[in-house]
């Protein structure tokens, strides 16, 4: 077994992982919601930081909601690391209540979903408890922004399946949910220790997402909130493992499937419901050969190309380091190195830590010189909506990923059949059963007969 990193070895994989994270947030947001032939005809293949088109305001290498909900929770456990959530929910309600609002704004907050909005209003209330907010999604909401837990509880398993469990709650009070996001951070964690994902074994991600979900229940039996154990994700990642040596479109074709059979809804492999999405992402980057094509390959796929894109991107960060990342990525972000400050803190497990810049007032830089411009230009800034982006599929399947970058060589990934359905959502898509998305789920309402059906609700938040 190798030995534990040393501090220099740390401090190269969290920023990795951080750049990862929001270099795949930034790469996907232009993207969510296409499909793999629109994304072709577009670019060809999807290689750099680009400017959003369409109805959303999505300026070029500016993370959305998944970076901001990520550095929210790193700087929650920096400054108290026996109770982030606190900190955590407090930084989610700054985000909203120090912000602007009206004309599609919701305080600084960018792509968010209904959900989300909801949860963060009723913990803005005076005198909200922590976990009344929670909602019972089973999306992606919480594995997208779990890496900072597994950036300081990389060496105790321990503290960090409960810190996993005590963020997620706020949030989300399923155990599909909870457990999807532990799996991401066991994965982190892993990564940070180790510094390869190859050493990564999968009866212990099992063991531990299965562990998770136990934790889940009895939390959630405490609180009248279940009385069945939750055991959709582990289920389906048991299956999904024994699959990820397959071709990329049998594995995809096979998450796809194993989706459907809890979703309360149509989705796609690429879709926000947790055992889609993270299942997915969790093959990317466990089947990657460097993080340049873990990202390319992910972002190109459509869909919630911005979340899987920060998954990705933060496993696969932490896997091969920050100096893997082409120099133009981590340059072309907004943000920078704006958050960097926090690496060094991360790796040394400091407490009390208080960065440079709080995260709203970084961000709220990001409102004023970009989103409030382009709102006083006639730009229509809506909500996490991809499905508004989507348009029919007029053209035969996408390329084999695998483009040349300074900085690294991507190699050649698979990809996705053409074909046309129609799917459940405001319009039709392009889609096929790799994937494809033509309808969100992140802003559709919940179904009120999933539980009674015992389906899983495949919104996200």
């Amino acid at each position: 077994m190798p030995a534990a990193a040393n501090p220099r070895q740390r401090v190269e994989r969290i920023r990795g992982s951080l750049h990862g994270l929001l270099v795949g947030d930034a790469m996907g947001c232009p993207v969510e919601g296409w499909s793999p032939d629109k994304i072709k005809r577009r670019f060809g293949v999807l290689a750099t930081l680009e400017e959003g088109t369409g109805f959303s305001c999505r300026p070029r290498g500016l993370h959305s909601d998944d970076g901001q909900q990520a550095v929210a929770l790193c700087d929650a456990i920096l400054e108290d690391p026996d109770a982030p959530a606190t900190g955590f929910a407090a930084r989610l309600v700054a985000l909203y209540s120090e912000g602007p609002k009206g004309r599609g704004l919701f305080g600084h907050h960018r792509g968010t979903g209904r959900n989300f909005r909801a949860t963060v209003r009723a913990l803005a209330k005076e005198g909200a408890d922590l976990y009344s907010a929670s909602q019972p999604s089973a999306g992606n909401g919480n594995a997208m922004l779990i890496a900072p837990a597994a950036w300081y509880w990389s060496d105790d398993l321990e503290t960090l399946h409960e810190r996993v469990i005590d963020v997620s709650l706020v949030k989300q009070h399923s155990g599909c949910g909870v457990a999807s996001a532990a799996a991401v951070a066991f994965v982190v964690a892993h990564a940070i220790r180790e510094g390869s994902l190859a050493t990564l074994q999968f009866p212990a991600l099992l063991a531990y997402v299965e562990e998770s979900e136990a934790r889940v229940h009895r939390r959630l039996v405490a609180r009248g909130l279940a009385t069945e154990p939750d055991t959709i994700f582990s289920k389906a990642l048991r299956t999904a493992l024994a699959r990820f040596d397959r071709p990329r479109r049998e594995v995809l074709d096979t998450i796809a499937a194993l989706a459907n059979e809890t979703a309360d809804r149509k989705v796609y492999a690429t879709s926000g419901y947790a055992v889609a999405s993270v299942l997915l992402s969790l093959y990317m980057a466990l089947s990657a050969r460097s993080v340049v094509d873990a990202i390319l390959d992910t972002v190109n796929l459509g869909g919630d190309a911005d979340t899987t894109g920060a998954m990705v991107g933060a496993m696969a960060g932490a896997s091969f380091g920050a100096r893997k990342l082409p120099r133009e990525w981590v340059a072309g972000l907004v943000a920078g190195r704006s958050f960097d400050d926090r690496v060094a803190a991360m790796a040394e497990r400091r407490v009390g830590f208080r960065p440079a810049k709080s995260l709203v007032e970084i961000e709220a830089g990001f409102t004023e010189a970009l989103i409030l411009p382009e709102l006083e230009r006639g730009a229509a800034l809506q909500f996490d909506w991809g499905d508004d982006e989507d348009e029919p599929s007029l053209f035969g399947p996408p390329p084999r990923i695998g483009v040349d970058l300074p900085g690294g060589r991507g190699r050649p990934g698979a990809g996705l059949p053409g074909g046309r359905q129609r799917a459940r959502g405001r319009r039709p898509g392009a889609i096929n059963e790799w994937g494809l998305p033509g309808g969100r789920s992140r802003d559709d309402g919940p179904d009120p007969g999933a539980s009674r059906r015992g389906r899983a609700s495949a919104d996200s938040l």
